[in-house]
C-alpha cells in the first residue's frame, strides 16, 4: 500500500545520506509494480507444479499485489 511505500522510501532516503562502511550507498533506486494478480497468477502455477504434498501451507490470495524496489550500486 501507498503508506508502506512511502515510510520504505524515506527510510532508504535517510540511509543514502549517512556516510558509514557499513551502510550501502547506491545511485538510484526505483519502483515497479506488476500487473495486479500477476504474483498470484504466477504463484498459482508454480504450486501446480510442486503437488500439495510438498507445500508447508495454503496461501491467501486474497490480497496479492506487489510492488519491487530495485537499486543501482555505484
Amino acid at each position: 500500500n501507498f503508506r508502506d511505500e512511502f515510510k520504505t522510501f524515506q527510510e532508504l532516503r535517510a540511509m543514502d545520506r549517512l556516510d558509514h562502511h557499513g551502510i550501502m550507498s547506491y545511485d538510484k533506486m526505483w519502483i515497479e509494480r506488476p500487473p495486479e494478480e500477476w504474483q498470484m497468477m504466477a504463484d498459482k502455477e508454480m504450486l501446480k507444479n510442486i503437488g500439495p504434498s510438498k507445500m508447508l501451507y495454503t496461501p491467501n490470495f486474497q490480497e496479492y499485489n506487489n510492488a519491487f524496489i530495485y537499486f543501482q550500486m555505484p
